[in-house]
């Protein structure tokens, strides 16, 4: 094949690819409520942050403390409008739950400086960590952002998916205490 048309077919196949993603992700920025899920959780969820940390949320879901994953971008306005509520819940309830924010997307179309960026920007008091392969974003059927997850138990079972946080996060990880 000509190596003209190849290139240009690779960019059009990427541009479709790109234009679905920010579709997909673009599609839950303003939505709101939250509820059930038929999500499959991962059967791991031991995961490194943008600094290299470890973080094995299994075990703090061992422990009887919930999990709380905040799916989010940094161009989404409102995930940016929700972060004052997480950070403020997070510092309000970290004796029985870790919070934990996903970025998802590819090296392409996300840039760690920027999250790190936007992260401090918001007073994020959590972990980053990115979904480089949206293997986390897929499994929890995440469709857009902001998305919370709430996890609970071993094995782990959602308790909460929404794109607004819940009304009460008191409610999850009392188990431990």
């Amino acid at each position: 094949m000509n190596q003209g048309k190849e290139r240009a077919r690779v960019r059009r196949a990427g541009l479709g690819v790109a234009l679905a993603a920010c579709g997909w992700l673009a599609a839950g920025c303003a939505a709101t409520g939250g509820g059930t899920t038929s999500a499959v959780v991962p059967a791991s969820l031991a995961m490194s942050d943008l600094d290299g940390v470890r973080h094995d949320l299994d075990a703090e879901l061992a422990k009887g403390r919930a999990v709380t994953l905040v799916f989010w971008q940094t161009w989404c306005a409102s995930c940016k409008a929700e972060a004052p509520a997480l950070v403020r819940a997070a510092v309000a309830h970290a004796d029985h739950m870790t919070f934990v924010g996903v970025v998802p997307g590819t090296d392409a179309t996300v840039d760690d400086d920027e999250v790190r960026r936007v992260a401090s920007e918001l007073g994020l008091p959590y972990p980053t960590v990115r979904d480089r392969d949206l293997a986390l974003t897929e499994s929890f059927q995440v469709q857009g952002t902001p998305t919370i997850i709430v996890l609970e138990g071993s094995p782990a079972r959602i308790v909460f998916a929404g794109h607004r946080p819940p009304s009460d996060f008191g409610a999850f990880g009392r188990a431990g205490l």
